[in-house]
């Protein structure tokens, strides 16, 4: 013990007499002797790091071409020579004693060579790699001997240090739906790692219609109880999200936006949920032509994050309607002038800034039009179609109103309308996307006062 530790003085007395600057150095104290092995002083921890911990592997290297640490390196052979091997051990742990006052001092207590039973080459070049979960450490070689008269030695190492990216982000990602093109989807979502000093980029495409923004929804963590994604890793905490911005990429159309961890934020993932419900799916939309005025009417099947309603005239937003919560509307154009055309729409305008566009009529006041006087039923438009066309039917008075298409089974395949409707014309939008080409049949119901059917022809 006391020859150990004459020898420890004797290597602490050369580290002190050393100068590092800002290089991560070591003092390497090898003993040839039975009984005493490598000691490491540590000098300094690896920027950010944390210092290497007790128990941590160390592992050798054996230099073998002498032009430093290469793939090509190989550990050196463990064993006794006539099996091949050229020293007793390869990998050691660190035990992080303080040994004479001096913090960090690793070492372990067997021999990296045995003199007299595993003898190396006349002369042996090794270096010593450190991985930790945060860094790798890798030391400069350093020359091992089997001379007897140089029964121990030190050397001052030179160590490189690389920190180890414990958070791996995902910094680009793209929301892809199998059904093309997007939207015809209702949501997309992924699992996405956020870490500091990163930005992670989302992308939504690609879509053909730049109209339909995307609702985006970033929730913590992946767990399918709370969220569209599926898969467990601990959740983060604390970001910020970019504006949704229009680009292209390799000829077509993307949405896309960045993820920001927060200075304070916790690295982790995130479920990033892309949701392209419209604002407003419309049921109905009609134009009244009246005495100098036009009343514009339309329903609502459905309202998610809208914002308001804009009616357009002539490509003129000329009023704005905010949402009612029995989704129905009207309102009356009193500055139209008998004998003119005009055209009607109505845009349902999201939060996000979306926006939704009803079927185009047109209406042409004149005196003695101010209601209409009969139920009627109009010939759809365009007719043959493909895929979408338009019905419009008159109700004379407030009553419960039903259209329904039929195929030419009698199958119904589409409810259009099923609710009360006040006096008016109405508009209805029929997309027929997921039906074959063929006859179709189209029947409306006005309470016990009037039915109609009519055909039309889907060619596709």
């Amino acid at each position: 013990m006391k020859f150990r530790m004459l020898l420890v003085t004797a290597a602490l007395l050369v580290f002190a007499s050393l100068s590092f600057a800002d290089d991560y150095a070591v003092l390497l104290f090898i003993s040839n002797n039975p009984g005493y092995g490598p000691m490491f002083i540590l000098n300094t921890t690896c920027p950010g790091q944390t210092p290497i911990p007790d128990g941590q592997m160390i592992d050798i290297w054996w230099d073998a071409d002498n032009n430093g640490p290469t793939p090509n390196d190989i550990q050196p052979p463990v064993g006794n020579p006539e099996d091949g091997g050229t020293v007793t051990f390869n990998q050691f742990p660190m035990n992080g004693l303080v040994d004479l006052d001096q913090e960090g001092t690793f070492y372990t207590a067997d021999p990296l060579v045995t003199n007299g039973n595993v003898p190396l080459p006349g002369l042996n070049r090794f270096y010593l790699i450190v991985n930790t979960a945060t860094a790798k450490w890798t030391s400069e070689p350093f020359t091992a001997s089997r001379t007897s008269a140089t029964p121990q030695m030190w050397e001052a190492l030179v160590w490189g240090c690389e920190p180890i990216q414990s958070c791996v982000p995902d910094t680009f990602v793209v929301l892809t739906p199998t059904n093309l093109p997007f939207p015809n989807v209702q949501h997309v979502a992924n699992c996405v790692t956020l870490c500091r000093n990163y930005t992670s980029v989302i992308c939504v495409g690609p879509i053909e219609d730049l109209t339909n923004v995307p609702h985006l929804f970033v929730r913590p963590g992946c767990l399918p109880i709370n969220t569209w994604c599926d898969d467990t890793c601990h959740a983060a905490a604390g970001w910020i999200v970019a504006p949704w911005l229009f680009t292209n990429i390799g000829g077509f159309n993307y949405y896309c936006t960045s993820i920001v961890l927060l200075p304070d934020g916790v690295e982790g993932c995130v479920c990033v949920e892309v949701d392209f419900i419209e604002p407003v799916n419309f049921e109905s939309f009609g134009a009244v032509s009246g005495d100098n005025s036009v009343t514009v009417n339309w329903i609502a099947a459905s309202e998610t994050d809208l914002a308001n309603y804009e009616v357009v005239r002539n490509g003129e937003v000329v009023e704005r309607v905010n949402p009612e919560a029995d989704k129905t509307y009207s309102y009356t154009d009193s500055r139209a002038t008998n004998g003119t055309t005009y055209s009607y729409k109505v845009v349902g305008v999201g939060i996000n800034g979306e926006r939704v566009e009803s079927n185009t009529m047109e209406a042409t006041p004149m005196a003695g039009l101010a209601v209409i006087t009969a139920y009627d039923l109009k010939q759809n438009y365009p007719n043959p179609f493909n895929p979408t066309t338009s019905i419009t039917f008159d109700v004379k008075d407030e009553n419960f109103v039903t259209l329904k298409v039929f195929n030419a089974m009698g199958q119904e395949v589409a409810s259009l309308v099923n609710g009360l409707r006040s006096n008016g014309r109405y508009n209805v939008h029929f997309d027929s996307k997921d039906l074959t080409s063929g006859l179709y049949f189209y029947t409306i119901k006005i309470g016990n006062e009037f039915s109609a059917t009519k055909k039309m022809l889907l060619v596709k």
